[in-house]
């Protein structure tokens, strides 16, 4: 859940977050401590020339903390929604740490308990902001009563009004539930997934695919690589197919180990990195091809050649950078599977697989600024 909502202010390059984000993925699956965490966060910075805001024992415990809780809300967010739970837990509490630490609005929240479609939730998942400590927890309906019993309970939604934040960067103005900081008002288990994103990239791909215009013509013969793709040995086989979406996105989910996963792919001191979204790849894949996903880990594990591409859309005259990942495997008898995955902001948006004696097919695709390959 480490990799839905990693977040530096100030460190915009990717190839910092990368590395910062290697770092708090030990805290989340070894239990690394923070005292280890910013260790190698001044190699890191050293590496990097990160002149950050603040103190450096203030600025590692606002990335590691708040990433660290965000982690652990997201996973419990998970959990929380999974049909059987909403079926058995159907009502979520608002909970503090009853502190003097607490915000003075989130302590007036403290045991609102709603169920969990209700629209409040949507700007009011814990946490709400850097530093907040609330929790949401799952309770069912004999739950909620002996909590009655013992303490104060609100079951009515409440209206604390707004302010408005402006956005310093785009100068945006956006309104605000009180007592939730800019940048925190959506459901952060839910929003916060690489799903909305990924979804967005790829609607926007498959609506105008045929609007965009390649600005960078180099191609493999620019950087004297192969003709040919060569064909990489694999001991997998074609899997089963799907019977539905359904068992379609449960394949995926599968073989890449969850719900969501981060590729990272290293190029000297830069890293460039990809998500993979199960459920959405899922719901833009005909179930025709279900059993090519078991290549799927492998290619994007080991890729041949990474291209990034300069593209101007026709229509809009909007540029993006995109890229595109390629590999190519020995399915026997002259035959190639040949593999694509085109990503947007780091989101794919596209994937291409096809077997083939073609060899050859996927040169056009082979254009643009070769970023990694494979020697």
């Amino acid at each position: 859940m480490h990799a839905r909502a990693f977040t530096v202010a100030g460190a915009v390059k990717t190839e910092l977050l990368a590395d910062l984000y290697k770092e708090v993925l030990k805290g989340v699956e070894n239990g690394m401590s923070i005292q280890e965490f910013r260790k190698n966060f001044d190699a890191i910075v050293k590496k990097y020339g990160w002149n950050y805001n603040g103190s450096r024992n203030w600025r590692t415990g606002v990335i590691f903390n708040t990433n660290m809780s965000v982690a652990y809300a997201m996973g419990r967010y998970k959990q929380m929604t999974d049909p059987v739970e909403l079926a058995a837990f159907p009502y979520w509490r608002y909970r503090t740490m009853d502190d003097n630490r607490v915000r003075p609005q989130h302590a007036a929240w403290n045991n609102i308990v709603l169920k969990y479609d209700d629209p409040w939730w949507a700007g009011h998942y814990p946490p709400l902001d850097y530093g907040c400590r609330c929790e949401a927890e799952n309770m069912s309906g004999k739950d909620v009563e002996r909590l009655k019993k013992k303490e104060a309970v609100q079951t009515t939604a409440p209206d604390d009004g707004t302010y408005n934040w402006r956005n310093p960067t785009t100068g945006e103005i956006k309104e605000i539930p009180n007592g939730v900081g800019p940048g925190w008002d959506y459901n952060l288990g839910e929003a916060a997934w690489g799903k909305p994103m990924a979804e967005s990239a790829m609607s926007d791909w498959q609506a105008g695919a045929n609007k965009w215009e390649r600005l960078i013509t180099d191609t493999y013969e620019d950087y004297g690589r192969p003709e040919t793709i060569p064909l990489s040995a694999t001991d997998t086989t074609p899997g089963t197919l799907a019977a539905d979406k359904a068992e379609l996105t449960q394949i995926i989910e599968s073989v890449i180990g969850g719900a969501e996963k981060t590729y990272f792919y290293p190029a000297g001191a830069f890293t460039y990195s990809m998500v993979v979204n199960a459920e959405v790849l899922g719901e833009h894949l005909t179930t025709d091809r279900s059993p090519f996903l078991v290549y799927l880990p492998e290619a994007l594990e080991n890729p041949y050649e990474i291209w990034l591409s300069a593209e101007r859309n026709t229509a809009t005259g909007k540029v993006v950078l995109r890229q595109r990942i390629i590999k190519a495997f020995d399915i026997g008898k002259g035959k190639g599977m040949l593999i694509v995955f085109q990503t947007l902001d780091g989101y794919m948006e596209a994937w291409t697989v096809i077997p083939t004696s073609n060899l050859n097919y996927l040169n056009s695709q082979r254009e643009g600024k070769l970023i990694w390959q494979q020697d």
